[in-house]
């Protein structure tokens, strides 16, 4: 995996925080941009002195991210990040579906209650596009805060944080985001209060993005090479094999 050239992960942290939740926001950038490498293994030492920080700090922000699935703890090897399969990105992209379609529903209910949150959404499907993966996990997680449920929106930011590694895979430069006027239908439903189509118009984006990321990946090079009767498993036992009729020879 590498790293998109002008483009940065979305963590943007306030400032004056403790030194942890520095370390904690900064860990998580290198790992969605591939700086820390997914399958790699990682000593405390080695992180802390690529960020320039000291361990305590370090040692509390790793913990952090291995109990939200980041990193795996290996005894004594250090921390492994965690790898980008299929089948995260098909499990993710699963739950986007479901949880942006009914913050979509609740951000429609309550939408007149907050114009500050309306009127750039309005715009964001026709505004000029400059950091595309921090402007689209912006515009997804404006509507998980009009939903007003707080738990919805910090289930679904961690969604959309993980969904960001599968954004700078190479197989998917150039695919994702998809582009911002696929969803005008969706935020127009919203700006007018329409709960019904605006869950509809967030389902049906979400399924774009889950279709268009699972087809690049198995049309890369990668995955081409891959030899489905050895690296896949299989249940199949001799007494589940098919019967083939034998046909004459000659």
């Amino acid at each position: 995996m590498s790293s998109r050239s002008g483009r940065q992960p979305s963590s943007a942290e306030p400032v004056n925080q403790p030194m942890s939740d520095v370390a904690y926001a900064e860990i998580r950038r290198r790992i969605i941009a591939g700086d820390l490498q997914a399958g790699a293994t990682y000593s405390e030492g080695d992180i802390a002195g690529r960020l320039g920080m000291s361990k305590a700090p370090v040692r509390e922000a790793l913990a952090a991210l291995r109990r939200q699935g980041w990193l795996q703890a290996l005894p004594r090897a250090g921390y492994l990040v965690s790898a980008v399969t299929v089948g995260g990105l098909r499990d993710l992209t699963a739950m986007l579906g479901w949880l942006f379609a009914e913050a979509a529903a609740l951000a429609a209910k309550h939408a007149d209650q907050v114009p500050h949150e309306t009127a750039p959404l309005r715009e964001y499907p026709e505004a000029p596009a400059g950091d595309v993966i921090a402007e689209d996990y912006e515009f997804h997680l404006r509507i998980a805060r009009m939903s007003g449920n707080g738990e919805l929106s910090a289930v679904l930011a961690g969604v959309l944080l993980k969904l960001q590694r599968y954004y700078f895979l190479d197989a998917l430069s150039g695919v994702l985001p998809v582009p911002r006027k696929d969803v005008a239908d969706l935020t127009d439903a919203i700006v007018r209060g329409d709960q019904d189509t605006a869950r509809a118009e967030a389902a049906r984006h979400a399924e774009r993005i889950r279709g268009t990321a699972l087809v690049a990946v198995l049309e890369s090079a990668a995955v081409a090479e891959v030899n489905l009767a050895t690296e896949l498993p299989t249940a199949i036992g001799e007494d589940d094999l098919p019967v083939v009729p034998a046909e004459p020879l000659g």
